[in-house]
């Protein structure tokens, strides 16, 4: 008997086998740092390394695909890390139902949502920092929102450390909050009017990261808190004592006397630690000087107070950038005569 083998044969009974590849990327947020042929080991605690058989990492190192739509995740179902595509889509849900604690100490910046609670009117401006979640989720920029229920979020309303002592569920339009950056809801006088606001707490179930929340004395401006720091505003001629803003100025006994609603759980309202005021006669044309103020002094709660100077304007023009707040120019004055 006569046996035969041609290669095609030896060929086709060979193992397959593919091109091994190291990634190094960053453990937090699964960026892509370099890719090689050849193992690495050089990393810091910040890196991990994996080792794949991918072809998307072929293509990477030649060019073919972009590397910024691409990142290492995390595969639940395999519970091992992975490359693969961006998504651009958030899926909102918790990952469990206990409930955790708001911080009031933290700066929004730092965190994925944060809550403003006007002790005023009792309603909640709820933000989110879309950039920071789909940092820490490894998506790309957030373009769709998958979720069970519009309603999905909610804020726990309750006496201060004691998440069992529920004073009022807040339910959040997570639609709205996520395609328009914000949403506001309301607590309702018939609470806020009896609430002690210093034995207040909020809680909520871990739909993100990080939460931060911060207690204001006015009304919550409901247009957007992403205005560019390049539009110019200008300060409300009033003529009232009560009015609604973040800071009040006034010409009292001869001095200029700047009044702050804003607390120190404000200073992030001021990138660069401080608010400068420009101030023009009646026209924006007639520039007199500038006002530089101390973020630290703006929410410290106490007055400030200098000497007017004798140019002082009767109806000044008051310039400053900073979208996050308004302040009012109360054209009332008092002398030393009328007291």
């Amino acid at each position: 008997m006569n046996y035969s083998m041609t290669n095609d044969n030896i060929i086709d009974t060979l193992p397959k086998t593919n091109r091994k590849w190291w990634i190094k990327f960053i453990k937090q947020t699964g960026k892509i740092m370099s890719i090689s042929s050849k193992r690495i080991t050089e990393f810091n605690d910040s890196e991990s390394i994996l080792e794949t058989e991918s072809q998307i990492c072929r293509d990477l190192v030649r060019g073919r695909k972009n590397k910024n739509n691409y990142a290492v995740l995390w595969d639940p179902l395999n519970n091992i890390w992975t490359i693969d595509t961006k998504s651009d889509t958030l899926v909102i849900k918790t990952r469990s139902n206990k409930l955790e604690q708001v911080s009031p100490y933290i700066a929004p910046i730092d965190t994925d949502l944060h809550a403003s609670i006007s002790k005023t009117t009792g309603e909640i401006k709820v933000s989110v920092n879309l950039e920071r979640i789909a940092t820490h989720l490894h998506l790309s920029k957030i373009k769709n929102l998958i979720t069970e229920d519009n309603k999905l979020i909610d804020l726990y309303l309750t006496k201060k450390n004691n998440p069992d002592c529920l004073i009022k569920i807040v339910n959040l339009d997570s639609e709205e909050l996520i395609i328009r950056g914000y949403t506001i809801a309301e607590i309702g006088n018939d609470i806020t009017a009896t609430l002690d606001w210093t034995d207040i707490s909020l809680y909520t179930k871990p739909y993100f990261e990080k939460y931060s929340m911060d207690f204001v004395s006015t009304s919550l401006n409901d247009t957007p808190t992403d205005i560019p720091i390049t539009n110019i505003q200008r300060a409300s001629l009033v003529e009232n004592s009560d009015t609604d803003a973040e800071i009040n100025i006034q010409v009292l006994n001869g001095n200029i006397v700047i009044r702050s609603n804003l607390t120190t759980q404000q200073l992030y309202f001021f990138k660069k630690k401080k608010l400068i005021l420009h101030i023009c006669n009646n026209s924006i044309d007639y520039y007199i000087g500038t006002i530089t103020l101390d973020a630290k002094d703006i929410c410290s709660n106490k007055d400030i107070i200098f000497k007017a100077p004798s140019f002082w304007p009767e109806s000044p023009l008051i310039t400053f950038k900073n979208s996050k707040i308004r302040i009012h120019y109360h054209m009332e004055t008092k002398n030393d005569t009328n007291d």
